[in-house]
């Protein structure tokens, strides 16, 4: 089985080596439970104007091939990088356009491919990985809900206050499409072959966050299984923290521009 990472990253030189040490930890702890586990990571720098890609690039030397020795799994770490900051969204895109041209290498069309999004701070505790690859097999995409429990979103009221303004205004442009469905823009999904292989060549208008709600739109117009889960937030995070109220009210302008060119264009999504 084959684990596909995708983590987008952004002015984040601080918690490059954390990050990566910590999801390699957890796939050492996954590979001594499935296997025939073997994993890729697919790092997109999405145009950082700090030192994340000096960092990334150091510590790729290292990662580039890494082996459990204890289990002797092995992994791959890739990194692509671009000039311009283009946006979470874009990188998303980025890197499925990639996985899209290598997807007929044998390493991955002979074995069962599970997909990650991720946002790269790693923000919800790891088990979600876990619990996603346990339904996947009977569902095509893993999405997670932040709004049912307080341990799956602990951030400061303001940002939370942010997110839910976000949310509902989603949940009034898309009421009859995502009904059932009440978390729409967090950063992880997870979801299988067949999934992969309907969305591979598909067209996506957002540059943003937004992304992950137009995977939403693809799987439920198109009558993909899809399945939920209630991640628990790390605290860990926190202190990684970029949000600042500026940043957002920005954010929240330019997805409004993009959430009407998704309302208005659900045909791409049929």
């Amino acid at each position: 089985m084959n684990l596909i990472f995708i983590l987008p990253v952004y002015n984040s030189k601080e918690i490059i080596e954390s990050s990566i040490n910590t999801l390699l930890e957890y796939l050492a702890i996954l590979s001594d439970q499935y296997k025939d586990l073997l994993f890729f990571i697919f790092i997109v720098n999405d145009g950082s104007n700090d030192d994340t890609l000096f960092f990334l690039k150091k510590k790729m030397k290292y990662y580039y091939r890494f082996e459990f020795i204890k289990y002797g799994k092995k992994g791959f770490i890739y990194c692509f990088s671009y000039e311009r900051n283009r946006g979470v969204g874009f990188a998303i895109k980025f890197a499925l356009k990639k996985l899209a041209n290598i997807y007929k290498s044998t390493k991955f069309n002979q074995r069962k491919n599970l997909f990650f999004i991720m946002d790269f701070d790693l923000p919800f505790d790891l088990s979600i990985i876990n619990e996603s690859i346990k339904n996947l097999s009977n569902y095509d995409l893993v999405n997670i809900d932040r709004t049912k429990k307080r341990e799956s979103y602990n951030v400061s009221y303001v940002r939370k206050i942010m997110h839910r303004t976000l949310i509902y205004i989603i949940k009034l442009l898309f009421l009859k499409e995502l009904k059932g469905i009440d978390d729409y823009v967090g950063g992880f999904k997870a979801f299988n072959d067949n999934f992969f292989n309907f969305i591979k060549d598909k067209y996506f208008i957002s540059n943003t966050s937004l992304i992950q709600l137009e995977l939403l739109l693809y799987a439920v117009l198109n009558r993909f299984k899809i399945f939920t889960v209630f991640p628990v937030f790390r605290k860990e995070t926190l202190k990684f923290s970029t949000f600042n109220i500026f940043k957002t009210f920005k954010f929240i302008f330019k997805v409004l521009f993009e959430l009407i060119l998704i309302r208005f264009n659900l045909g791409v999504y049929k």
